[in-house]
């Protein structure tokens, strides 16, 4: 605008001066129009640059105001707690097992006994929780006699009627440092074979485990149980307290060593609850309870020998049980398992034999194992392979040959008549 006046100005004046008939008096007219100009011009700049200021500094609070939101938003996005996620890699508190086994069983005699072949199946479903660090919960479904401890299997017949369905174990474990204590009806606490304690057994009552590190390659754990057999509502209940300590040790990089002395103390004072799979072969009084009373030392030793090859380690466990409550002779028992060989990759196989003798009040008939026909006072020959096809499915064979072992306490078999029991399992992990 500036510009433009001032031109405006310079043409007027070459106008007038170009004019024949300009006089002195239009002269410094023009002249005083010019100087007018100009001071209108300067007051003009000054209130542009005047409101230039005041934008300016307009557009500086914004700027400001801006930055402090910004910096109020910031400080509220710190007040605000952060969503927790799990760390990466850290154990769910949610865990599940299921497995399946399917069964082909074949039960033969030499002797003039009817041979028997079935099919056979078990289904099973478990959980457990971690309620905190030191809380945890389990409990595990399965197919099976909910009044038979020893077993979850279950026979194909009775014209396809629908299979039962037990709670097998329902229990809480708390870590009380250094120790911890489970209730309910739990997986027994102790290790064992067998010979003592069918693998399906799970004591209901209350049980404590502690381990200590005894150097890099050496352990010791230490476990006790009360067991709640069989409850009287009138009178003495069924009970057993017990205790086992086991050490391991390994030696060099092939060798490894275990030894676990245990100890259980039955008072059977009622059996109400029991029935014929719980006496089996064991030896009764005139009033239906047992005979004997059970006060049971059990030493199992093993040994764990990977020189040869990691791929075939062989292992040999012994388990030797004395009754010192009974009321007979027959009040051993011994059990020796050799193994050859691994399953715990794709297309691994191994190789089992076992040797077995029980006295018929040797061990309690009621939760030892119940792989053939006869609960205590046998001999048994075991012969087994497995083999590792995918990484959730096993095919296992199993053959146990045997016999009673004292003529006297034979009941329904003959003193040496051999039998034989062949199983073939297919089974699905998960």
């Amino acid at each position: 605008m500036k510009r433009v006046g001032i031109c405006l100005a310079v043409a007027g004046l070459a106008l007038a001066a170009s004019a024949e008939d300009l006089s002195q008096t239009d002269l410094q007219a023009a002249l005083d129009e010019l100087r007018s100009l100009k001071e209108m011009q300067a007051a003009t700049d000054a209130r542009i640059q005047a409101l230039e200021e005041v934008l300016l500094q307009g557009a500086s609070s914004t700027v400001q105001q801006a930055e402090s939101d910004a910096d109020v938003m910031r400080l509220a996005s710190t007040a605000l707690p952060e969503t927790q996620t799990p760390a990466e890699g850290a154990p769910d508190k949610l865990a599940q097992t299921a497995d399946m086994l399917l069964r082909f069983e074949g039960n033969y005699s030499d002797s003039s006994r009817a041979d028997r072949e079935r099919g056979v199946m078990r289904a099973r479903l478990g959980a457990t929780y971690q309620v905190d660090d030191r809380m945890e919960v389990g409990a595990l479904l399965e197919t099976g006699d909910s009044e038979d401890p020893n077993s979850g299997y279950l026979t194909f017949d009775e014209f396809a009627d629908d299979f039962e369905i037990s709670l097998s174990r329902a229990y809480v474990s708390y870590d009380l440092g250094g120790v911890n204590i489970i209730g309910g009806k739990f997986p027994k606490p102790f290790r064992s074979t067998d010979l003592l304690w069918d693998g399906d057994v799970n004591p209901v009552g209350l049980a404590l485990q502690s381990d200590w590190q005894v150097s890099s390659n050496s352990s010791i754990d230490l476990s006790g149980i009360y067991f709640v057999v069989d409850e009287n509502s009138t009178g003495p209940d069924s009970q057993m307290i017990g205790g086992q300590l086991a050490f391991d040790s390994g030696i060099g990089e092939a060798l490894s060593l275990g030894l676990a002395l245990g100890y259980y103390d039955y008072e059977l004072d009622h059996v109400g609850g029991a029935d014929g799979g719980d006496f089996r072969n064991n030896l009764l009084n005139t009033n239906g309870g047992y005979l004997s009373d059970y006060d049971l030392v059990d030493v199992l030793a093993s040994a764990t020998w990977s020189g040869l090859s990691e791929r075939w380690p062989v292992g040999i466990e012994i388990d030797y049980v004395t009754n010192t409550g009974a009321a007979v002779d027959a009040d051993t028992a011994i059990g020796v398992d050799l193994d050859i060989g691994r399953t715990s990759q794709p297309h691994d196989w191994g190789m089992s034999y076992g040797y077995g003798e029980v006295g018929v009040d040797a061990v309690l008939g009621a939760f030892s194992n119940d792989n053939f026909a006869i609960g205590t006072n046998y001999m048994v020959h075991e012969f087994g392979a497995s083999y590792l096809l995918t990484e959730n499915v096993t095919l296992s064979g199993a053959l146990y040959h045997y016999k009673p072992l004292n003529s006297l306490y034979a009941a329904g078999f003959m003193p040496d008549e051999w039998l034989d029991r062949l199983r073939l399992n297919v089974s699905i992990a998960y």
